[in-house]
């Protein structure tokens, strides 16, 4: 099997012993000791009731037991982002569940004692169940914030079938559509805006939610940060359009309520990485410009990474399949729209004094396409040095395929065969500051007979194989 290999340094150190706490210098995530890290994991998000991933036993799509954690770590990955759902966290307004809070402090400890880092998200997608999401618990939810105003297909337009067992659509009517669809609903976008005027407290409940989660996690091994936001929306862009010009959102919206989480957190965990995203929109709107930079003056709370995503479908390919695959190998927009994304969030990584972690990718079935796009993605990463982590482990509540079947075939199989885990094994301590990571797998050079190779790739493939490390030493690269 193939692996990673990070060019221009003697070697790669093994994890030993407790994990450093680590932090962000001149844009490179550093241990204790100095030595650059690069972090290279997956996706654990349980979007449904019990808002975790089962505990009690192996399951092939839905469990975070020993079993996985420590097929994880033999894989070489070394870091999870893990799904703290504030509807687990918070079910009723003002009473936490100490329970839930204990449960993945748990899973957190146990990862750490595998070697295994883990990034606290707060995870939503489409604002909440009522809209076929998760995220805001549903005592957020009030009948103006999700005021229609007979733009887009509002959520009222599908005739979900109510489940009576949860009060909200029936998930498998949600699942039969595309959900970044939702995103798009007058509803979600009104939500948001409300969120961001901190109608009915939301806003101040939410950073009370940092709070919380910060008190639960501080000092805890493992912990490399919080994500403050997945995919956090422009606020209500059908009332203000401006919102949807590149950057605005980002400094107008998000910048502020950022700085209120951060200084929770600070005031709790004063170390830990604060992870923080900017708006998908409109990078995800060609007509808009496609990838543009962040809006934001400052890196949150100090000692932060800028979060992003790369995913071709819905981004540079809207004919997608069901299961997240783009129509073929070849696709000439995908490679234009992820080294764009990884070139515009180097530079707002570099402006703002943060390190770059692509914290979502993938998505995809375990097809050729799949694979290429896996590779296209994870080249461009490692070209610029971003640590990444795949979406997602196991396929949990959605239904789309997780990355365990993705790489056995069969769930449970435990046999390795994926693109992504022939990269996996990232080196895990650098004594001087990377310049670039290469991947030569023994049986497949330069992408082999199966894969398209990427531009990256192409190139690489095209001149000699060696780079340099910081300190100018010349080596071969693999």
């Amino acid at each position: 099997m193939g692996g990673v290999f990070l060019v221009g340094i003697a070697g790669a150190l093994g994890l030993a012993g407790a994990l450093d706490r680590i932090r962000v210098e001149d844009g490179v995530l550093k241990d204790a000791a100095g030595r650059a890290r690069v972090f290279h994991g997956v996706n654990v998000v349980y979007k449904a009731p019990p808002w975790h991933p089962r505990i009690d036993a192996f399951s092939s799509n839905d469990s975070l037991v020993e079993e996985d954690m420590a097929q994880l770590a033999a894989w070489g990955f070394n870091v999870v982002r893990l799904g703290v759902m504030w509807p687990g966290v918070e079910p009723e307004r003002g009473s936490y569940d100490r329970t839930y809070l204990a449960t993945m402090r748990g899973i957190v400890a146990r990862l750490a004692a595998r070697g295994i880092y883990t990034i606290v998200d707060f995870h939503q997608d489409a604002f909440s169940q009522e809209y076929c999401g998760e995220g805001f618990p549903a005592w957020t939810w009030l009948a103006e914030f999700g005021r229609l105003i007979g733009q887009c297909a509002p959520i009222a337009s599908y005739n979900f079938t109510t489940d009576p067992a949860t009060g909200f659509p029936d998930t498998d009517e949600c699942l039969a559509r595309d959900f970044t669809m939702y995103s798009r609903a007058p509803e979600v976008t009104s939500s948001w805006g409300k969120v961001f005027a901190n109608a009915s407290g939301v806003a101040e409940a939410l950073v009370a939610y940092w709070a919380v989660v910060a008190e639960t996690f501080a000092g805890v091994e493992g912990v490399l940060g919080y994500d403050l936001v997945n995919e956090p929306l422009n606020g209500d862009f059908f009332e203000d359009a401006t919102l949807l010009e590149p950057g605005a959102a980002d400094r107008r919206l998000l910048e502020p309520l950022y700085a209120r989480m951060a200084a929770a957190i600070r005031a709790r965990d004063a170390d830990a990485i604060l992870f923080f995203e900017p708006t998908p929109y409109p990078s995800n709107i060609p007509v808009l410009g496609g990838v543009h930079a962040a809006g934001f003056a400052e890196a949150p709370g100090g000692n932060a990474a800028l979060s992003y995503h790369i995913y071709s479908c819905g981004f540079a390919a809207t004919d997608c399949d069901r299961n997240g695959d783009v129509p073929g190998v070849d696709c000439d927009a995908c490679d234009a729209f992820a080294e764009a994304a990884g070139a515009t969030r180097s530079s707002d990584a570099r402006r703002l004094g943060a390190a770059a972690f692509l914290t979502e990718f993938g998505a995809c079935s375990g097809s050729a396409s799949c694979l290429a796009e896996i590779s296209r993605v994870a080249d461009v990463a490692d070209a610029h040095l971003h640590s990444w982590a795949y979406w997602q482990f196991e396929s949990a509540s959605r239904g789309r395929d997780g990355f365990r079947a993705l790489l056995t075939g069969e769930p449970s199989s435990g046999s390795s065969t994926s693109e992504t885990s022939r990269r996996s094994p990232a080196p895990r301590r650098a004594s001087t500051t990377p310049t670039a990571l290469s991947r030569t797998p023994r049986s497949r050079p330069c992408g082999g007979p199966t894969l398209r190779p990427s531009p990256a790739r192409r190139r690489r493939c095209a001149t000699a194989p060696a780079a340099r490390s910081a300190s100018g030493t010349r080596r071969p690269a693999g």
